[in-house]
C-alpha cells in the first residue's frame, strides 16, 4: 500500500496541504512538497493529541471568501471579500488582510459563488447556520475550497457590521433559538466598503500606533508596540479597519498599509 505519504502523493498530487481539522488562523498548516517536508509537518502535532489531521489539495491562486447565512435551504444574506494574499502565505511571515467586494462590479463572480455556496451547502445539508467559505480564483473558473459552519474568524464579523449594518454574531444566537435573523436585504447597496489588516511587528525598524495614524486614515486601529506584546497567528500585535465608497481605492490603501507595515514605514 505504500507509506501514507505516497498515498496523499496519488490521491491529491506532487503539492498538497496538511492542517488540523479544527484548525485556527491557519496555525500549523504547511504546504507539503516532499516526504521530508511531511514528516516534519506531522511533528507539529503533539503526538497525544486527539486533533484531526485532514491533507487537501493546493491551489495556487488568489482567494476571495463568502460570509453568509443560510436559511431554510436558502442564501438569505451574503458578502464577499478578497484576501490581499492566500491565508496559508500570510501564516508563514506574510500579512492577513482582507476588504469586501462590491456587488456592482464583480456580478459574474458573485454569481459563481453564490452558486457553489448553495451547492456546498445543500449537499452538507446544513442547519439554518453563519458560515465562512472560501474559494479560489482560477483563470477559467473558481474552484470551492473549505467551508465551515461557524462564525468567521480574524474581523470578518466587524467588517460585515460596519459595510452592511448585519451583525453575524447576533444572526448566529437568532438561529440558534430558532428565530430569523433581521435586517439581511441583501440587495443593498452599502455607503461604504470596509476591509481590515492584521498588523504585525516590521521586517526593520519600529513603528507605534501614532506612526500609522499619521499616515492613514483608519475607522478603527489598535497597535501594540511595546517589546513584551503579545503575538497572536499570522503575527498579529494589532489590527486596523479602513473603509472607503470606492472598492478599487480601498484596495489601494489596504496595498499601502501592508507595505507600511512590513517596512517600517519606509
Amino acid at each position: 500500500m505504500g507509506t501514507p505519504y505516497r498515498r496523499l502523493v496519488d490521491e491529491l498530487g506532487g503539492t498538497f496541504v496538511i492542517k488540523p481539522a479544527a484548525g485556527a488562523g491557519a496555525l500549523r498548516t504547511s504546504v507539503i512538497h516532499s516526504a521530508r517536508e511531511y514528516e516534519d509537518a506531522l511533528a507539529l502535532f503533539p503526538g497525544a493529541s486527539d486533533v484531526a489531521i485532514v491533507a487537501e489539495s493546493f491551489v495556487d491562486a488568489p482567494e476571495v471568501y463568502i460570509d453568509g447565512i443560510w436559511e431554510g435551504g436558502e442564501l438569505r444574506w451574503s458578502s464577499m471579500s478578497r484576501y490581499y494574499e492566500a491565508p496559508v502565505d500570510a501564516a508563514r511571515a506574510g500579512t492577513l488582510a482582507a476588504w469586501v467586494l462590491d456587488r456592482r462590479l464583480h456580478a459574474d463572480l458573485f454569481r459563481q459563488a453564490e452558486t457553489i455556496a448553495h451547492q456546498v451547502l445543500g449537499s452538507l445539508r446544513a442547519p439554518d447556520c453563519v458560515f465562512h467559505l472560501e474559494i479560489f480564483e482560477e483563470e477559467t473558473a473558481l474552484t470551492f475550497g473549505e467551508c465551515a459552519v461557524r462564525i468567521p474568524g480574524a474581523l470578518s464579523p466587524r467588517v460585515n457590521e460596519l459595510t452592511y449594518g448585519v451583525d453575524l454574531f447576533d444572526a448566529e444566537i437568532s438561529l440558534a433559538l430558532g428565530e430569523s435573523p433581521s435586517r439581511t436585504e441583501r440587495d443593498t447597496t452599502p455607503e461604504r466598503f470596509h476591509g481590515y489588516v492584521l498588523l504585525r511587528s516590521p521586517d526593520s525598524g519600529h513603528l507605534t500606533q501614532a506612526d500609522f495614524e499619521r499616515a492613514f486614515r483608519f475607522d478603527e486601529i489598535h497597535y501594540d508596540s511595546s517589546p513584551d506584546a503579545p503575538v497572536g497567528p499570522y503575527g498579529r500585535i494589532g489590527q486596523a479597519i479602513v473603509s472607503d465608497p470606492d472598492e478599487s481605492k480601498l484596495e489601494k490603501t489596504i496595498h499601502e498599509i501592508v507595505r507600511f507595515n512590513v517596512t517600517g514605514g519606509a
